[in-house]
Formats: structure tokens, C-alpha cells, sequence
């Protein structure tokens, strides 16, 4: 695999720049953020590249792995990382189900009842405090 060459800079018009309302302090914070960007997908849509190309093939990089990798980043933005918090919560949810269905198989003993009630009230609330931080709004 060859490593990929410095990406192309992308040079702006500071007039153009001026005739949009880009005061000082947002030119160098645009031209920053899209160098930025523009070496991202540069590197992403090289690695695609390199990953579905043939072995003994030189490596072509195609629209498509240019678009997949601006989803790819775009995705990257799109959701804040999974706390480990939220998927303990998840997992207790789980075995809330599992201890639930548990004691409904044991009904018939005198301890099923309080673990099915404890269970799904445990459950619910673990549910309930899961949903609302997924979905704030």
C-alpha cells in the first residue's frame, strides 16, 4: 500500500471571503475548519480506497469512496459517544427482564412475587432514565 501524499490544500479568495461577511476572526476559523476537513476526507476516501482495491492493483479512489467517506465523517458528528454508564444501565435492563421472567416461571414459590415486583420496577425505572437522556426533548 503506497501512503497517501499530502492532500491537496484548498486555497480561498479573500475577497470572496469579504463580499460573504466574514469578519477576521472567521476567515482564519473557515479556512481552518475546511482544511481540516478537506484533509479528513482525503485520508478516509485514500483508505477506502485501499481497502476495496485488488491486490496487485495500483489504488483508484472513486466518487463513491469519496462520498462514503463524507458520510462516514458526517456520521462521526451526528452522535456524541455511548457513555459506559448508559450501557451498564442498558445491560441491567436486561437482566431486570431476566430476573422478571425468572420469578414468573417460579410463581408458585413464596419469594417470586417481591423478585418479579422488585425486577420490574428496578426495570421500568432503569428504562424510563434510559429514554429520557436519550431523548431529552
Amino acid at each position: 500500500m503506497d501512503e497517501p501524499k499530502e492532500p491537496p490544500q484548498v486555497n480561498f479568495s479573500e475577497e470572496n471571503l469579504d463580499r460573504a461577511g466574514f469578519t477576521d476572526s472567521g476567515k482564519p476559523g473557515f479556512k481552518r475548519t475546511v482544511s481540516d476537513y478537506s484533509t479528513m476526507l482525503f485520508n478516509k476516501a485514500v483508505r477506502l480506497a485501499d481497502v476495496h482495491k485488488a491486490e496487485d492493483c495500483p489504488r483508484e479512489v472513486t466518487h463513491e469512496h469519496v462520498k462514503e467517506a463524507a458520510v462516514m465523517i458526517a456520521k462521526s458528528y451526528a452522535k456524541p459517544p455511548v457513555s459506559k454508564w448508559f450501557t451498564l444501565m442498558h445491560v441491567l435492563e436486561y437482566i431486570c427482564t431476566l430476573i422478571f421472567g425468572f420469578g414468573l416461571a417460579k410463581l408458585d414459590q413464596s419469594w417470586a412475587l417481591p423478585v418479579i415486583l422488585f425486577a420490574a420496577v428496578i426495570g421500568v425505572i432503569l428504562f424510563t432514565v434510559r429514554l429520557i437522556k436519550t431523548n431529552p426533548d
